[in-house]
């Protein structure tokens, strides 16, 4: 009551958070796996383009897909040239072309 401005904030906050789980809901729902890991790479990514800690399997527990199916997207990916992967790392080569795939 004594400052409104941090009520505002707070909801300002919850509200971008609430949005960004429903758009993280649809992909899920209805994207395909290629447009799921594309957007999961893109949101997880830091700075230098490094998803660091995840196994193959821990990315297909996230996503609610087989290991073997994150595998093979990932595996297309590297073989466009859009990420390298190795031990429990993955560098995001061409951030532009998995946000169109993200969006398809």
């Amino acid at each position: 009551m004594r400052d409104p401005q941090v009520a505002l904030n707070l909801l300002e906050e919850l509200g971008s958070r609430l949005h960004s789980c429903e758009t993280e809901l649809e992909a899920l729902a209805f994207g395909s796996v290629s447009s799921q890991l594309a957007a999961f790479l893109l949101s997880e990514a830091d700075a230098f383009g490094m998803v660091l800690g995840l196994s193959h399997q821990d990315i297909g527990e996230r996503l609610g897909v087989y290991r073997e199916t994150v595998s093979q997207t990932l595996g297309r990916f590297r073989h466009d040239g859009l990420i390298v992967v190795e031990t429990r790392r993955i560098r995001v080569l061409v951030p532009e072309r998995l946000s169109v795939i993200a969006h398809m």
